[in-house]
């Protein structure tokens, strides 16, 4: 007669600790691979968002003659019925309340995905280059953003001219505005959520990603309408 001995199911503690050893292995390694394509994700988003807005602020440029937006359509204090250059997502305002807004599809395009280093975002996540495209240059101050003395001719090298930018409050400040005029925040600056850097749209519609120490934070070469005196 055939006698059989029973054999043992299941794993042992040596095999178990075995199996999750690799299994944090695993996830140590794919880990860092999601979180860095989440976050390439929402910068091709972000981006995506920007290029939806300058070319709304282009159509703007063929139905006012050419001329830029200001950033907003009536003086402090603000009332119901003043408009920003964008709506401000923490708000109620909706894209008939803003200056650029009927040429934009969705009021999502002007929230930025990533919301990391964001000051109010009731403010808006995308920065205006108002020292140029509305003063160009001068210090006039905030109460005459309301009228814009600039015309698309004025631009020399529009795909050298920023445009939009990646903000922490909604406005743009130039590396010579904030140095200048002191008075000037520092939310461009702050603005760089995206791998350390900025999603930046410039006047001719297209968008690029600018990382620290670059061309887009040493110097006002790529915003201002006069390239003459700066160097890139």
């Amino acid at each position: 007669m055939r006698s059989f001995v029973a054999r043992k199911t299941g794993f042992t503690l040596i095999e178990l600790l075995v199996v999750i050893a690799i299994i944090a292995i695993l996830a140590a390694i794919l880990f860092p691979i999601f979180t860095q394509a989440k976050a390439s994700a929402k910068t091709s988003a972000c981006s995506s968002n920007l290029k939806q807005i300058t070319q709304a602020w282009l159509s703007y440029l063929d139905d006012y003659g050419q001329r830029t937006p200001p950033y907003f359509n009536a003086l402090l204090p603000y009332r119901p019925w003043v408009k920003t250059i964008l709506p401000w997502p923490g708000t109620q305002m909706k894209l008939s309340d803003s200056i650029i807004g009927s040429y934009i599809k969705s009021i999502g395009v002007t929230t930025c995905p990533e919301k990391r280093r964001v000051w109010h975002d009731a403010w808006g996540f995308y920065g205006y280059n108002t020292i140029y495209l509305v003063m160009n240059g001068i210090d006039i101050g905030m109460w005459d953003w309301t009228t814009s003395v600039v015309k698309a001719s004025m631009i020399q090298v529009p795909s050298k001219t920023v445009c939009f930018a990646d903000s922490a409050d909604g406005t743009a400040c130039s590396p010579r505005s904030r140095v200048q005029w002191p008075g000037w925040n520092n939310s461009t600056a702050m603005g760089n959520r995206h791998n350390n850097g900025w999603n930046v749209s410039f006047c001719d519609g297209h968008v690029k990603w600018y990382g620290q120490n670059s061309a887009f934070s040493k110097n006002d070469y790529l915003w201002a309408l006069d390239k003459i005196n700066y160097r890139r």
